[in-house]
């Protein structure tokens, strides 16, 4: 986990304080790095210092200005028909006729606000007939078969309770009530509401959207509200014209208003009070929402105080319920108690909340629980802390959720932040009974598995949230799939996830996204009070979930706890869980936050992504896949100071992030992108002083994680195409450097992550933008080191980036990582490991063969990215001013070497070194080769598969370092759009190990003479034909796995017109020099008497490939088994060719009936290739 944000703003502040210096800012400071909680204040020290919950604040309008809602009045807008003027009213066409119902005053008629009334048969409450229109009761208890139905005519109820195990109805959805219906139940006991376990139903007339965004900019002091929807809204109804400034929470402009008129076409409302701020409608627009409807469930003031108001639970999937509003509905932190809440209903299809508001909520909108099918549609909810919309335990899946409005939704307690990608820690507790609320979203789902089409979301920590969590929770923390292990509800991809919007939000933390793929929840210790309860972080890292282990239900492959511990990292699978699968986003907008899209998951696809005053467009770890997408900064509701987001004011920036519209991550992604467009990134100078950390954060279209020695690219990691930036400032050049440009840079730091970063622009429009006259690329856009200068006559420094190495993409290369290791003889390590910490202490360098001026630092945090082929990778030890060094024994870990490619590596050592070198593969063992073999030249070891080394004239140690490539990621591959990026497919299971015949007192290195820098290796100019093992997808090592058991292998014919294993098979191509490789035959099988049994005997013939040359002196490993099964078969034997080439072997005894088989395992000799190929011959008797 890293504190990179939280070390920037510590360096700032320090350097501020030290040069007396302040930029201009607003009067308070926002302060997003604060862990407890983002409030105003006075000072970074005072925020640091405040020990509060989370309040929201401001200079709008205060939450409790908002006014209540109140049902329409009779008859408004003339919907009520002539029937209803009589009582009871006559039913519609088509709707049900309550005749032959009891009416409820001659059962009823004398209760009172004391009387529990108990409903056994068909009743029928008409407003119309009660006194006033009223009827208040303790409670309703309708018994299962029994019937309460509401008729369509004016009432006021109100009750403590309503338990329904029978039917409820108010209205159908054929057949809503229009009259206006007012239920009120008091707060301040979390037991009151509504309880469902029969069929509950509540359905008020609701015509044309609840909600729609403004055609236009609405300005301070309009009344008139241009519309992109035909609404049919009433004079008298409240609408909530939803905020488009950043920071809801500290400047509130969220309205509530009255609507006056509406226009013949409905698509312009007039309201009561003039407009108090501007809401922009340009390239994101202001939200506008209903809040009125036909029924109203209301609650008191002791619920608004308290935050203990009624709720409604089904615990059936009988419920349906349209066109109603809740407002101050929901008891904060009782679980269970929300406004509206499926609870446990299991499958429910017909089940959906359509067309509701809520509104003054204490806790949430809809909770969906253990149910699955439901549908949200229409829904409006406004001023709600806590997750509005929720999909709780992680189970939840195929609901829908349409076209759905969230704004002003307020964390509980502190909000979640945190320096860096850390984020903080919140615990279960009585005052926030589910910890992710500190992180409270409009929507909200562990399980991805829905549908998400065309909702909007504003305000809140983020827009929707998708945590990961290891097991589902709560009422299913103990759920398991059909094989037996634990349900992962992080596992599943979406059903859709489309056309969705979410704006002012995402500032509460610097990777705050208005879509936000992250977080963790799951069970932990506390160690306050060594309770087992949820806990929840909101950044991303890694945390170990302690009660989860040791757990025999818990995946541990090997018997320990490596895998109890918790990340944000989302692994989806396929739908059917056969595969790995992606979280695939279509048509998402994103404006007003910290970050468009964070994805801290294993992978990712977005598509069509619209991005409007991001400080940060998008960020994504894994693999991630990002196409026809469009980021645009300091549009006019920024220009214009509306907005309050930092683009174009000091005073605002100040409270932000670096904005970028692309940031490159550092380490082990995978980036593709696809037509990305950018536009309006400008140069601005934020402060004078170069020495200020400020004064290189201007913004950029692109930039580049570059902080860290310790996480460093593996590989290219980013590879893109159609890349455009549109008015952005490309900078003005003079003299062969640049400044002013905010499209791409490269930021030059003393660290792993700036030297080897490198970006595959695969179609030229990166490096055209800069340099228009360039050919179309490929180019690989690499950093400032002379390292990454890869053609002495096309490659050129690119001052507009900040110079680093431009250069044509090498044909048939690719990037590799390698790990050098120096390790003592008792396993002590002098390097420190990539993910073990970093150390920038200087080691040596790195350079291409032929000049050591092309190299890059090495420090003792491992990790070297480069290029393969012909470039060469010299490596030179020098870890003091008193001199050169070799060790004594260096791991050579192929942490990312492509299949068919090669790193070619050198280094000196003192002469007389000898060297014992084996190349091991820790998860596939049976691939072990050693120790390798020398070869007599520089050409024979190019011409090899890898499993030599030649020793020059200078004691410089060369190999060719190649990976054959696993079985179990053969694939490994990213490809999307016609572009690739390849894997890296070992980590730490492939090493070249060297250990030397060195003596001296170090433990780790021995000195080296003389200076090395004039022992480099002379360049290649071109890599020879090479023939490299690849294994085949299917490959194990008792299958066909090159060099080993291959038997028929080399005749397969996938293995054959694919080119599998041909340094193996002796398949290379003829251009191959072939006076290095050996050809062996079993030119004979016997077998001879031995008293009652018998021994087999072999012949084996080793000559030079493709001659009749014997082979002397090379030793065979020889394998001999007998056809069936028989005790002490089989085992291996070693024997050396004699002068003709043959060397003879006999088995042990054999009964009758068993037969022989023996197998030429591997035949090794100094000078020549290393011989893998099976060679087998068997004998029946």
């Amino acid at each position: 986990m890293r504190a990179a944000a939280a070390a920037g703003f510590q360096q700032r502040k320090q350097q501020q304080q030290q040069r007396g210096f302040s930029p201009p800012r607003l009067a308070g400071v926002d302060c997003e790095f604060c862990d407890r909680g983002f409030n105003t204040y006075a000072s970074f020290d005072d925020c640091y210092a405040a020990d509060v919950a989370f309040k929201p604040t401001g200079k709008g309008i205060q939450p409790a200005a908002y006014p209540a809602l109140t049902t329409p009045p009779p008859d408004s807008g003339g919907e009520v028909s002539a029937a209803q003027a009589s009582c009871p009213p006559a039913p519609a066409a088509g709707c049900l006729d309550y005749s032959g119902f009891t009416r409820w005053e001659v059962l009823y008629g004398s209760a009172t606000a004391a009387t529990d009334v108990v409903i056994s048969g068909s009743v029928v409450l008409h407003g119309c007939a009660q006194p006033g229109g009223s009827v208040a009761v303790a409670s309703i208890t309708v018994l299962a078969g029994a019937t309460l139905a509401v008729g369509d005519s004016a009432l006021r109820l109100t009750f403590n309770r309503l338990r329904v195990n029978g039917s409820f109805a108010m209205g159908t959805p054929a057949c809503p009530i229009t009259s206006s219906i007012t239920v009120t139940v008091p707060g301040g006991d979390e037991t009151y509401g509504v309880d469902n376990a029969g069929s509950y139903d509540v359905h008020g007339l609701m015509q044309g959207p609840t909600w729609t965004r403004i055609a236009a900019t609405v300005t301070a002091g309009s009344r008139v509200l241009p519309l992109q929807e035909a609404v049919q809204w009433q004079p008298g109804d409240k609408i909530v014209l939803v905020t488009t400034t950043w920071k809801d929470e500290v400047v509130n402009q969220n309205e509530v208003l009255t609507v006056a008129g509406v226009s013949a076409d409905g698509r312009s409302v007039t309201t009561q009070q003039r407009v108090q701020f501007n809401h922009y409608g340009g390239e994101y627009q202001a939200e506008v929402g209903l809040l009125t409807r036909r029924i109203l469930f209301t609650s008191d003031a002791v619920s608004t105080a308290s935050g203990i108001g009624p709720h409604t639970t089904s615990f059936t999937p009988a419920m349906r319920i349209s066109g109603a509003a809740f407002q101050a509905w929901g008891a904060r932190n009782r679980p269970g108690r929300y406004s509206i809440h499926y609870h446990l209903a299991g499958n429910a299809p017909g089940a959906f909340v359509k067309n509701v508001a809520i509104y003054n909520s204490n806790w949430r909108c809809i909770s969906i629980h253990g149910t699955n099918d439901v549908t949200l549609y229409g829904n409006v909810g406004f001023n709600i802390p806590g997750h509005c919309y929720y999909l709780e335990d992680g189970v939840e899946e195929r609901c829908v959720m349409e076209r759905n409005l969230a704004a002003f939704v307020h964390p509980i307690q502190t909000a979640g932040s945190g320096g860096g990608q850390a984020g903080t820690d919140r615990w279960q507790s009585a005052d926030l009974f589910d910890p992710s609320d500190s992180g409270a979203s409009g929507f909200y789902s562990l399980n991805a598995y829905n549908t998400w089409l065309n909702n909007a979301a504003s305000g809140g920590f983020s827009g929707f949230t998708f945590p990961h969590a290891p097991r589902a929770i709560k009422d299913h923390r103990n759920i398991k799939k059909a094989d037996g292990f634990p349900f992962d509800p992080s596992q599943r991809p979406f059903v859709l996830f489309k056309g969705n919007t979410a704006h002012s939000t995402g500032y509460f933390w610097e990777h705050n996204a208005a879509v936000y793929i992250g977080g963790m929840l799951f069970y932990k210790t506390d160690p306050a009070d060594g309770q087992v309860k949820l806990f929840y972080n909101n950044g991303r890292g890694s945390i170990q979930a302690d009660p989860l282990c040791p757990d025999p239900d818990w995946p541990s492959i090997e018997g320990n706890n490596d895998d109890c511990w918790v990340g944000s990292a989302r692994s989806t699978k396929t739908a059917d869980g056969a595969g790995d699968g992606f979280l695939v986003l279509q048509d998402t907008t994103a404006a007003l936050a910290n970050v468009g899209v964070t994805s801290w998951g294993d992978r990712v696809e977005v598509y069509n992504l619209r991005g409007f005053d991001l400080s940060r467009g998008s960020e994504y770890l894994g693999r991630s896949f990002m196409k026809d997408s469009f980021f645009r900064v300091n549009t006019s509701n920024s220009r214009n100071g509306w907005s309050q987001w930092p683009f174009s004011a000091k005073e605002f920036y100040w409270e932000s992030q670096p904005i970028k519209g692309f940031e490159w991550y550092d380490t082990t992604t995978t980036t593709i992108l696809s037509n990305i467009a950018f536009e309006n990134y400008k140069y601005i100078k934020y402060v004078d002083d170069p020495e200020d950390w400020w004064y290189w954060q201007t913004p950029h279209a692109f930039r580049m994680l570059s902080h860290s020695d310790q996480f460093k690219p593996d590989k290219t990691m980013m590879v893109t195409k159609g890349i455009s930036c549109n008015n952005c400032d490309m900078g003005s050049c003079s003299g062969g450097s640049c400044s002013g440009g905010a499209f791409f840079r490269v930021d030059e730091t003393y660290r792993g992550s700036s030297w080897l970063f490198n970006w595959l622009d695969a179609d030229g429009s990166v490096v055209r933008a800069a340099q228009p006259s360039k050919p179309a690329g490929p180019y690989l856009i690499a950093s400032q080191p002379d390292w990454w200068r890869l053609d002495e006559a096309a490659s050129w420094r690119e001052p507009r980036f900040n110079n680093p190495w431009v250069s044509p993409m090498p044909v048939d290369e690719a990037a590799a990582r390698l790990e050098m290791r120096v390790r003592a003889a008792g396993g002590q390590q002098y390097t420190l490991g990539a993910f073990d910490g970093q150390d920038v202490t200087r080691i040596g360098y790195v350079s291409q063969f032929g000049d050591v001026r092309k190299r890059v630092v090495m420090t003792r945090t491992e990790g070297t990215t480069g290029m393969t082929g012909k470039y060469g990778w010299y490596t030179v030890w020098n870890m003091t001013s008193t001199g050169y060094h070799a060790p004594k024994r260096l791991e050579l870990i192929l942490f990312n070497v492509p299949r068919n490619k090669a790193v070619l590596w050198a280094s000196c050592w003192p002469p007389g070194t000898t060297f014992t070198i084996s190349k091991l593969f820790e998860w596939a063992d049976c691939q072990n080769v050693g120790p390798l073999t020398p070869v007599a030249s520089r050409a024979a070891l190019l011409a090899s598969g890898g499993n030599n080394f030649w020793v020059d004239a200078n004691s410089c140690l060369h190999l060719k370092l190649t990976d054959p490539g696993a079985h179990w990621k053969y694939t490994d591959s990213f490809q999307r759009d016609g572009l690739y990026v390849e894997e890296p497919i070992r980590w730490y299971d492939l090493r070249y190990v060297i250990t030397t015949n060195m003596a001296c007192a170090d433990d780790f290195f021995c000195p080296l003479p003389g200076n090395p820098a004039s022992r480099v290796p002379p360049a290649i100019p071109a890599m020879p034909p090479s023939c490299i093992d690849v294994q085949p997808p299917d490959a194990t090592c008792g299958s066909v796995q090159c060099g080993w058991a291959l038997d028929l292998g080399c005749k397969n014919p996938d293995v054959i017109s694919n080119k599998f294993c041909q340094a193996s098979c002796g398949s290379c191509p003829a251009t191959l020099p072939v006076a290095q490789r050996m050809a062996v035959s079993i030119t004979r099988l016997t077998r001879t008497a031995a008293g009652s049994q018998w021994r087999c005997s072999a012949v084996i013939k080793v000559t030079t490939a493709g001659s009749s040359t014997p082979v002397s002196g090379a030793t065979a490993i020889i394998r001999w088994r007998t056809l069936s099964e028989h005790p002490g078969f089989p085992y291996t034997v070693t024997a050396a060719t004699a002068g003709d080439g043959q060397v003879t072997t006999v088995s042990n005894r054999v009964p009758s009936g068993k037969g022989c088989r023996v197998v030429v395992l591997k035949v090794t000799k100094a000078g020549f290739e290393v011989f893998t190929t099976a060679v087998p011959a068997s004998l029946s008797f």
